[in-house]
């Protein structure tokens, strides 16, 4: 798998006969040359030898999108450091954990974070120890604490790098874990882990070359964007729109309209809240385009509606933290609505039942993945990597069914899962029936509660669209579909509407928030009276 000879990361985007005055990116409307970031690149691996960062320090990244951000990355990596991409919104609690687990040397963030991180580093001890630098690049308007560096003076000052160079297996890069079922947990990745994820999946199933204009919605700090952005764009001589703001819908749509790129990543959610603009953006984008979206499971009444409206296909795929990008997912020859697709090649995947025996067609399971960009495991967590890493695979806790013709379909997380009178109930199953036949709900979520008798019960938290169904019309409707689909124990005995459902900075829905909150206030309450809060409606089903 891993070539012999020694290897640096950044050397080899380096080595892809960029061309100085191609545009890399678009940032903020303005054209940012191949030419500029490597000089960017220069100027900040002399930064980072001037503050004697070593070979194996740990960087973290809280930043906005920009050719900043990939500078910096790049230059980590020229020197051997191992660059961390963070939300730079991320709960002070999770960029806390971070901060100490990493050991990291130096934080970078933007201007309007200052505040929260400084006070985190005094927090802990660690303003003495840890160097803070603001990325004043874009914004220079702002009052900068006595302790931090400005990355505006490393400007113009870079020379010539020279790479630090090491086997291809060594650690090049990490990326946190969501967090989701616990702490983050950091991932190692290696320096062909993403050389070899964009010449499988980005170039080999996608197509992506020089001529293409990549927009990817999620961000660089997530492993999805990253891939998109920094390796997916320049190791393959591309160009990419960087945007530093959130996504809204209206802003991923302007950004289309003025950049027009052929190849856009998004996620499930912004895939369903640009249903109603698909003609502008395909009619920017053309009819050739690629749409691919992952992070979860994209619902098949979105697939439908762009597929039958716009004539946009939409190639779904799963990916994960620990195996760097997508590794199963839909081509735009053969894409079904509601399946993952099939493994990208080069990478093997398998169902394994609970016994430990592989699963026979339509039997669910968990999934494996093994293929040239697998991680190397959790840093300072010998117990769950091997829980994960098992025999050359990773053992992704997703739920999984393989059909006939070899298509895959997600079935839930194995931690999502319950138990209902002795009967496992899959969650997704319901929710995605419900989103594929409510035209009215916009997000629906199913998960355990444990009522008055200490029993668990399913509870169906729902966000409905606005300016539709009256909250018990919807209910109504909502158990007749359920009650004629499925089984009695899988039909929620009551029904929650919100305004919102919550989620982590990774944008997943954190469902034992949802089970919390109810099991404390049902706590010694009849579920059969339902209560009234500011941001939830609850109605019995009987």
């Amino acid at each position: 798998m891993y070539r012999k000879y020694e290897f640096n990361l950044t050397e080899e985007v380096f080595a892809a006969n960029l061309d100085d005055d191609k545009v890399a990116y678009y940032y903020l409307d303005q054209p940012f040359t191949y030419g500029e970031l490597i000089q960017l690149v220069q100027d900040f691996n002399s930064c980072l030898l001037s503050l004697g960062v070593e070979p194996g320090d740990r960087l973290i990244l809280s930043m906005n999108d920009s050719p900043t951000l990939v500078a910096i990355f790049l230059a980590a990596c020229a020197r051997g450091a191992i660059p961390i991409c963070v939300n730079p919104k991320l709960r002070e609690k999770n960029f806390n954990h971070i901060l100490h687990d990493s050991g990291a040397v130096l934080v970078v963030c933007e201007p309007e974070y200052q505040a929260i991180v400084s006070a985190t580093l005094r927090n802990a001890g660690l303003s003495a120890k840890v160097h803070l630098l603001i990325n004043d690049s874009y914004d220079k308007l702002f009052k900068v604490e006595a302790s931090a560096l400005l990355l505006s003076g490393y400007l113009g000052v870079g020379e010539d790098i020279r790479f630090n160079r090491a086997p291809p297996d060594s650690p090049a890069f990490w990326q946190y874990t969501s967090g989701t079922t616990g702490v983050p947990k950091a991932t190692k990745h290696h320096g062909l882990a993403m050389v070899e994820s964009n010449r499988l999946f980005a170039v080999g199933t996608l197509g992506i070359g020089s001529s293409n204009i990549i927009y990817s919605v999620p961000k660089m700090s997530f492993g999805y964007g990253l891939g998109n952005s920094l390796f997916f764009t320049l190791l393959n001589h591309a160009t990419a729109l960087l945007d530093p703001y959130w996504p809204s819908p209206e802003r991923v749509v302007a950004n289309i309209q003025r950049i027009r790129p052929n190849v856009l990543f998004g996620v499930p959610a912004i895939f369903s809240s640009l249903i109603e603009h698909g003609e502008e953006i395909v009619g920017a984008m053309g009819q050739e385009a690629i749409f691919c979206s992952a992070g979860s499971p994209l619902p098949g009444s979105v697939f439908n509606k762009w597929k039958h409206r716009y004539q946009a296909v939409i190639c779904d795929g799963i990916g994960a933290t620990e195996v760097g990008h997508i590794f199963l997912n839909n081509r735009r020859g053969d894409a079904k609505a509601g399946v993952t697709g099939k493994p990208v090649e080069g990478y093997a995947v398998k169902v394994v039942k609970q016994d430990g025996q592989e699963a026979g067609l339509d039997e669910q399971g968990v999934l494996y993945v093994r293929g040239p960009s697998l991680a190397l495991g959790y840093f300072n967590d010998s117990v769950r990597t091997r829980e994960r890493f098992v025999d050359g695979w990773y053992r992704t806790g997703d739920l999984f069914t393989k059909d006939k013709e070899g298509y895959y379909r997600f079935q839930g997380r194995e931690d999502d899962v319950f138990k209902v009178n002795g009967q496992w109930v899959a969650p997704l199953e319901i929710e995605s029936f419900l989103l594929c036949n409510c035209a009215f709900l916009k997000e629906a979520v199913l998960v355990p509660i444990l009522d008055s008798k200490e029993m668990t019960v399913p509870f169906l938290f729902l966000v409905k669209r606005e300016n539709t169904l009256s909250e018990s019309e919807a209910s109504g409707q909502i158990m007749a579909y359920l009650k004629e689909a499925f089984e009695p124990y899988k039909l929620p005995v009551r029904i929650v509407f919100q305004i919102e459902i919550p989620k982590n900075e990774n944008g997943k829905v954190v469902r034992s928030a949802l089970g919390r909150d109810i099991s404390c206030k049902s706590k010694g309450n009849s579920l059969s009276k339902a209560t009234s809060q500011p941001k939830e409606r609850e109605m019995s089903i009987s």
